[in-house]
């Protein structure tokens, strides 16, 4: 379900005004745990992108995508969520 987790993440992903603005880009790596009723906790950055801007859309993206898919027991997932300007 991985893959699945990621692009339901991705999709919630919006790019901030100010960091796209300031030509901020950038990854974060988000680790939370999904429960086994789907609901996410422990929802925190693992590795930051040195913008606090990006950091803080990475954690509201994985808000916005739960729930999840319900695993059979808590599932621990990092997740790299990058920022790059095109």
């Amino acid at each position: 379900h991985f893959s699945y987790i990621r692009d339901k993440v991705l999709t919630r992903l919006a790019y901030p005004h100010q960091a796209r603005r300031m030509g901020w880009s950038g990854r974060v790596m988000v680790r939370f745990v999904i429960l086994e009723s789907g609901a996410i906790e422990e929802l925190r950055v693992e590795e930051s992108s040195g913008h606090k801007v990006l950091d803080r859309q990475a954690l509201r993206a994985v808000e916005r995508a739960a729930p999840f898919p319900s695993p059979p027991v808590p599932a621990s997932i990092s997740l790299p969520v990058v920022f790059r300007l095109d």
